[in-house]
């Protein structure tokens, strides 16, 4: 503890550790933005940069996570000092380690890899599995939805033991974006009415369906689909191999961009695209809604936490065909919208302190 009355809070994860456009990424930038930024100071983050998951590791890397994993150790956050932090935060639920004599909060995106392991890599749901059976000892789980603290909770752990924070949208995708910002983004897409994906191409994420129904679509628009992806995965080249083959004139891949751009991509969008058959949250639906644009989505249980207005359109996330529909559509109807409200990033970080505070006092 240091500051006074401000807490020392470290964060460990694998992933914490990728600049890049991840979810455990996203979600720590709020929590030290918003703290940062906040007249109510509570917590002081720090980050212990961790290896994620990326298709190759080292040996060591390896050896981490696997250790992690299956005892926890090596431990972290001890040693003595005013920089001695006062609890422990792993952002992810795979490959979290022991926090010795400190209280430990574990952040739980989705349960993907312990409830549908088939959507994630062997290793990660080995190494779920194995950070899973020290869950009780968690002294909080944070869910940002209620779909993920049912999945919690059907686990075996208490509904006592979990705390519903949903996530809050960054301030750059509710205010206007700057003309630079909007410049890049038109230059992005040539200057064409597009449609917007922000997921990684993985099955998890319904890659395989969005190309099967952008293949689709492209015959029947005039228009591109924006497609920002973030890092390359294992699964890519191995959808991308399987799947229709897409036209790049109709196809704009994008690796990362700053959120300013990202931002001003939603603006100019028909429609976001979350084809996804599995989520906790969707960072890209609230930025996109908070936006004012409006969002084609997978139904599944987390999506409809959203809400079900003219803004949001479902599909099943095994019919392409669906899809397709609601793709040309966007391109021909042009729906606007003003932007969805959502709770300020000081709530989120006010949540979270006031959780700290309750496990160390």
């Amino acid at each position: 503890m240091s500051d006074g009355n401000v807490l020392r809070v470290l964060y460990v994860g694998p992933g914490v550790g990728h600049a890049g456009m991840n979810g455990s990424r996203r979600y720590l930038d709020l929590l030290r933005a918003g703290s940062a930024q906040s007249a109510e100071r509570t917590f002081i983050p720090e980050v212990l940069e961790a290896p994620h998951h990326k298709p190759f590791l080292s040996l060591r890397e390896k050896l981490m996570l696997g250790s992690w994993a299956l005892t926890g150790r090596p431990q972290v956050a001890i040693r003595p000092g005013p920089t001695r932090p006062a609890l422990v935060h792993s952002v992810e639920n795979v490959s979290v380690p022991r926090s010795g004599s400190l209280p430990l909060v574990v952040t739980v995106h989705d349960l993907s890899a312990l409830v549908r392991p088939d959507l994630v890599g062997k290793r990660v749901a080995l190494l779920a599995r194995l950070s899973w059976r020290r869950a009780r000892s968690w002294d909080a789980i944070i869910v940002p939805s209620e779909a993920t603290r049912s999945d919690v909770v059907a686990m075996g752990i208490p509904r006592r033991q979990t705390r519903l924070i949903r996530y809050g949208v960054s301030a750059v995708f509710t205010r206007v974006p700057s003309e630079d910002a909007m410049k890049a983004a038109n230059q992005i897409s040539g200057g064409r009415p597009f449609v917007l994906a922000v997921c990684p191409v993985s099955v998890k994420k319904g890659a395989d369906t969005l190309i099967k129904s952008w293949s689709q679509a492209a015959t029947a628009v005039d228009g591109r689909l924006v497609w920002v992806s973030g890092s390359k995965g294992a699964e890519e080249e191995r959808i991308l191999n399987r799947g229709p083959a897409l036209s790049d004139d109709r196809l704009v891949r994008i690796r990362n961009l700053s959120d300013e751009v990202l931002a001003a991509l939603y603006r100019q969008a028909r429609a976001l695209i979350a084809p996804s058959r599995w989520e906790g949250y969707s960072f890209p639906v609230a930025e996109a809604l908070a936006s004012g644009t409006q969002v084609i989505a997978s139904d599944i249980p987390v999506h409809r936490e959203f809400g079900d207005d003219q803004h949001v359109h479902f599909f099943g996330p095994e019919r392409p065909a669906d899809l397709a529909d609601l793709l040309i559509s966007a391109f021909r109807s042009d729906v606007r919208g003003i932007g969805r409200a959502f709770p300020p990033a000081e709530d989120f970080v006010r949540a979270h302190g006031d959780l700290y505070r309750e496990v160390t006092s």
